[in-house]
Parts: structure tokens; C-alpha cells; sequence
């Protein structure tokens, strides 16, 4: 079941964008705030996502999430910002936020199991909200959601996401802000989760595929193959997640080579490179089963980003 959420924003323009990351939602985007209140009534959403790249300019944002509280202590209100996180000047602009009603904060673009991970954990909150938090005033933001988006940003530049052991930790607990101080230095659960996933790279250029083996390593378990016979005999003895697949090998082609590893394995995905623009391989790649069609080199943002959506369903399943 889709969750229904409302995103604001002042303009169509960042539609795209928001939905590209949340894919899985019911969203309704308003672009005033009469619309969010009126949406709010009408679909009962428990989760608010506030641009504050585009904010609406009907009311202040301070007024805005106060106004949203009041209507509804138990909505959750959720902003993202480009920038607002590193910048001493802008503290004050986030407390005055905070005291307002949000209940947390997470930098633009964001991480895509970060900000799925809260939005689920803010659906959840929304409707158990008295339950967890207990009779609070009506403007006080969740001190679990504060606590979880505090570790989210601790453990963002180390490049660990948070996983659902350390999730249910946070707000299980009535204490949830000792729970991240000892959380912050513990990566054990983060690490083993990037441990346990394997990444595949069917290569058969030996730079690439020692460039896309040290990316692997730097985040997740990786392994390489320079032929599809190799690759497949790795995905036939061993678990593999994630086949990132060169378009233009010898032998059997990429193209050739996706349904023979979706019949070994249906749920690896597959993520195929090529050095050439081709329309009609890229449409061929993913009638075939791929999932996306990359040119290379490869930009890794990029690739970070679609590892984490692809990664996200594991770790929100462990988030009740």
C-alpha cells in the first residue's frame, strides 16, 4: 500500500525531482499554502515534505508549519534544503523552525534510503504519535524523529547509512537522543548491512574494471568478471545483488547476457555501461530487464544515488 504524502513547494519545478525520489508514495503536491491545508483535510496525510529551496511565498514558512501543527498536532512535517545544513547562519532560521513544528530537516538532494527511511518512520509516527511521544505540546517536534535525522547527518560524511536495527533502537526507546550519542560511534550494524551487499562488475576492459572494483570496495563487497560465461558462473555459486554489465563484450553481448542472469537469479538487478550513446540498445537493455543504462566513465554520485534506491525496499523492511 502507497503512503499518501503531501509535498510542498512554490512551483511545478521541483516536481519532477521530488518524485523521482519518492516513486513509491501517493503524492499530492500543493503549491500554496491554502492547498496544503485543504489537501491535509482531504487525503489524510500524516506526512508533510516542504521545499525550503522553493518555498511557497503565500505565508512565512514559520507560520506555515505552525499554522499545519495546529490543524493537526500529529502531522509530521519533514524540509529539505540545499545547503541550509552547512551554513552557521542559517541555525537560527532552523531553530525557529524546529520550535514552529518541524520535526526534521535533511540537506538537497538527499539521500534516497535517508529521506525514505524518516518519511516512513514520520507516517508511522504520525499515526502512533501519542503513543510513542505520550501528551506533548502541540508544537513540539518528535524527539525521535530529531534524534534519527541527528544520526542521519553524523553518519552522512562517513558515507554509512542508518539501518533498521539502529532505526528501531531510536524509537523504541523513551531516551532516543542517548540512544544516537551511542549510536554515533558505533558503524558495526551499517558496516555489516554494506558488508553483506555484492556488487558484480561483467567488464572486460581492465581499467574499468579495476575503477568500478575500488568503488565497490569503498562502499559494499565487490567482484569482477572480464567475460558473461565467468559472470554467470559467479552468479550460479555465489549471492550476487547488483550486475553492473558492459554493453560491448566479447562473445556474448550484455544485451544477450540479461535474460541469462535474470533466469539464474530474477531479483539481481542489473545496471548496463556503455562507452556509446545507442537509443536502440538502451531501449533493448531494458525491455530485456535492465534497470538503468549508464555511459561511461561513470559519474558516481550518480551511481551512489541509484545503489541507494535500489537498496531502499531492504532497508525500509525492517522499518515498522
Amino acid at each position: 500500500m502507497t503512503l499518501p504524502m503531501i509535498c510542498v513547494n512554490r512551483s511545478s519545478i521541483f516536481e519532477d525531482e521530488f518524485s523521482r525520489f519518492l516513486d513509491h508514495y501517493d503524492i499530492t503536491f500543493a503549491h500554496t499554502a491554502e492547498a496544503a491545508f485543504e489537501a491535509i483535510q482531504t487525503i489524510g496525510a500524516h506526512v508533510v515534505l516542504i521545499s525550503l529551496k522553493n518555498p511557497i511565498q503565500t505565508t512565512s514558512m514559520e507560520s506555515f508549519i505552525t499554522e499545519l501543527k495546529e490543524k493537526n498536532p500529529t502531522i509530521q512535517i519533514i524540509a529539505c534544503a540545499q545547503g541550509i545544513l552547512m551554513s552557521e547562519s542559517q541555525v537560527p532560521l532552523i531553530v525557529s523552525y524546529m520550535k514552529a513544528g518541524l520535526g526534521a530537516i535533511l540537506e538537497w538532494p538527499p539521500n534516497p534510503i535517508e529521506l525514505n527511511a524518516v518519511i516512513q518512520i514520520a507516517h508511522d509516527n504520525g499515526e502512533i504519535y501519542k503513543k510513542i511521544a505520550g501528551p506533548t505540546d502541540s508544537n513540539a517536534p518528535s524527539p525521535h524523529l530529531l534524534a534519527l535525522n541527528q544520526l542521519i547527518h553524523y553518519r552522512r560524511p562517513r558515507a554509512l547509512m542508518v539501518v533498521p536495527t539502529e532505526i528501531e533502537a531510536i524509537f523504541q526507546s523513551h531516551e532516543p537522543h542517548v540512544v544516537v550519542e551511542t549510536l554515533k560511534e558505533n558503524h558495526s550494524d551499517a558496516r555489516k548491512f554494506h558488508q553483506s551487499i555484492v556488487l558484480l562488475s561483467i567488464e572486460d576492459n581492465d581499467i574499468y574494471r579495476d575503477v568500478m572494483l575500488d568503488y565497490f570496495r569503498s562502499r559494499f563487497s565487490g567482484i569482477t568478471a572480464n567475460t558473461v560465461e565467468k559472470g554467470l558462473e559467479i552468479i550460479r555459486q555465489k549471492h550476487v545483488d547488483i550486475v553492473f554489465l558492459d554493453i560491448g563484450l566479447p562473445g556474448i553481448t550484455g544485451v544477450d547476457a540479461i535474460p541469462m542472469i535474470k533466469a539464474i537469479n530474477p531479483s539481481i538487478e542489473i545496471i548496463i555501461l556503455s562507452g556509446y550513446l545507442d537509443y536502440s540498445l538502451i531501449v533493448k537493455s531494458i525491455q530485456a530487464g535492465a534497470l538503468d543504462f549508464i555511459l561511461k566513465p561513470p559519474e558516481f554520485d550518480y551511481l551512489d544515488g541509484l545503489l541507494l534506491n535500489i537498496l531502499q525496499p531492504r532497508i525500509l523492511k525492517g522499518v515498522k
